[in-house]
């Protein structure tokens, strides 16, 4: 009901000729909304009525790790923050008025840009020439690891570095509950067939022994040894937080003041929903503006890094194979979050300094808070 009449007040904003400046239609959704909401009289769940109506799926981590292949045909997409006014009605048509609660999205607001993961079936939904996308078809594999996507070290390196080795670009998403890896069609079979000889149990493939696929994953390759990797420790303390699907309408006002109406645009924010979950990455202000009891989050703060590739952040198929493996190997977790400009990876505060000596120590990585 909450989004039906967010959608009703963006339609009567445009149809009326009234002025289209962005905090003008923010402020007429959130007036349309508590005048509508005191007029049909909605109410707000408990929280126990929200969470007797999730489910927590678990998985036992038996004969290795779980790789479930999903149906959805995806595009990667991005547009410049000036931009987004323009681009607000598709925007909350995607986030609020999904066809299905079945589906993959995701959009991350970055200082460089609006990154958005969605199905290509919706890249008509916005106006010509505002978006920058892919023409690749890619698909999604979820991790059913067992753990929380952050509770968990050595994932995101058991993932990326088999593939890196075949030369197959990765688009990586941790979220709240798990992890998830974007891959082009056209690599997606060999993929699959790489994963699976590499100790993954994949549903519908078979390892094969005696095919191989990549080289020896013990010998670097001779681009690996010479790779630079720029690194820089963003001045933001995050936290990871998912909500439940239902409260998702009901915390729309929220949302939309998050994405649309802060005014500072050094910023870090994702929002991502799977068919299990909606994951956020979020920072203390956008936490605390949702009543504790809607929403959960990770309860530790993290601290961000900012991987300089200088292509895109799905371009380059060793980097991030480089980047988590030894963190990995110090048993350090890591939450990756691809856009289509760069790489981050969030980490857990007391574990930073670890972090960026165990990188020093094993690859050629320049800092670039310390050049500054």
């Amino acid at each position: 009901q909450h989004s039906k009449l967010i959608m009703e007040a963006v339609v009567s904003t445009q149809s009326t000729g009234a002025p289209s400046s962005l905090p003008f239609v923010q402020f007429n959704i959130l007036a349309y909304i508590r005048v509508k909401s005191c007029e049909k009289g909605i109410s707000k769940p408990t929280m126990s009525e929200t969470l007797s109506n999730s489910s927590e799926k678990s998985f036992s981590k038996q004969g290795g790790v779980h790789l479930k292949t999903l149906p959805f045909k995806l595009s990667l997409a991005s547009f410049n923050v000036d931009i987004l006014p323009i681009c607000t009605y598709s925007l909350l048509k995607l986030l609020l008025f999904p066809e299905s609660k079945d589906r993959f999205f995701s959009f991350a607001r970055t200082a460089q840009e609006i990154s958005l993961v969605l199905e290509s079936k919706d890249i008509p939904l916005f106006p010509p020439n505002t978006l920058q996308h892919s023409e690749q078809i890619w698909r999604a594999i979820k991790v059913d690891e067992g753990d929380l996507g952050f509770s968990s070290s050595g994932v995101v390196s058991s993932i990326a570095y088999p593939l890196s080795q075949a030369n197959i670009f990765i688009y990586y998403i941790s979220t709240f509950e798990t992890d998830y890896a974007l891959i082009e069609d056209k690599n997606f079979g060999l993929a699959m067939k790489v994963l699976s000889n590499s100790g993954f149990i994949v549903d519908g493939v078979e390892p094969s022994k005696n095919e191989q696929i990549f080289e020896d994953s013990s010998k670097p390759t001779e681009s690996t040894e010479k790779d630079l990797i720029m690194i820089e420790k963003l001045p933001y303390e995050l936290y990871i937080a998912r909500l439940s699907k239902d409260q998702v309408n009901i915390q729309a006002s929220k949302i939309i003041n998050t994405i649309f109406y802060r005014v500072d645009e050094n910023r870090f924010f994702s929002f991502t929903e799977t068919p299990s979950e909606v994951s956020l990455i979020l920072d203390f202000k956008t936490l605390s503006s949702f009543e504790s009891s809607s929403i959960e989050n990770s309860g530790t703060k993290w601290s961000i890094l900012q991987i300089y590739e200088g292509k895109n952040g799905f371009s380059e198929s060793g980097t991030l194979a480089q980047f988590s493996k030894p963190l990995a190997d110090a048993k350090i977790s890591i939450f990756n979050f691809s856009t289509n400009y760069t790489d981050f990876t969030l980490l857990q505060e007391d574990t930073v300094e670890k972090s960026l000596h165990v990188l020093s120590e094993t690859l050629d990585v320049k800092n670039v808070e310390q050049e500054k």
